[in-house]
């Protein structure tokens, strides 16, 4: 069950899952449909999922039980989500997500969430050379822009 499509099925999904602690990726597309994620490496396969129904995403976010954090990317050349850890020598490491929004410059602006109840860390902005190139998905065909 790699896409789980309408609030409905997430639902479901959520109830039945054993692993109450799980972020789950959230998007909703062009035509619409709100779309969970259950596994962060299903991420990395939205791409092909899009262009084969030629959608875009619309929002992005993260959500952990009935907690929904969401960006509007309707305007965004692509979206970007990645895991990563963020520690401190001696103290705790913590879990992060970071979504990001890539602009018609070029810029990548980041909002990192602290796991696993998803409170904003930082927000950075950065070139999209310093983001992993295979957690990027495109809203846009080479050459063109969003609207």
């Amino acid at each position: 069950m790699k896409y789980i499509v309408g609030h409905d099925n997430w639902t479901k999904a959520y109830t039945e899952d054993h692993d109450r602690d799980r972020i789950w990726i959230y998007f909703v597309t062009s035509d619409n449909k709100e779309v969970h994620l259950q596994e962060y490496d299903h991420w990395l396969t939205v791409q092909e999922y899009l262009d084969k129904n030629n959608l875009t995403i619309l929002k992005v976010g993260l959500r952990y039980r009935s907690h929904l954090v969401k960006q509007d990317a309707s305007k965004a050349q692509a979206v970007y989500v990645i895991r990563s850890v963020k520690g401190e020598m001696y103290g705790v490491t913590k879990e992060c997500y970071t979504i990001g929004l890539l602009d018609e410059d070029g810029k990548m602006h980041k909002t990192m969430w602290m796991t696993p109840a998803l409170v904003e860390e930082m927000k950075t902005v950065d070139s999209i050379n310093d983001c992993f190139e295979k957690a990027i998905v495109y809203n846009v065909r080479q050459g063109e822009t969003v609207q």
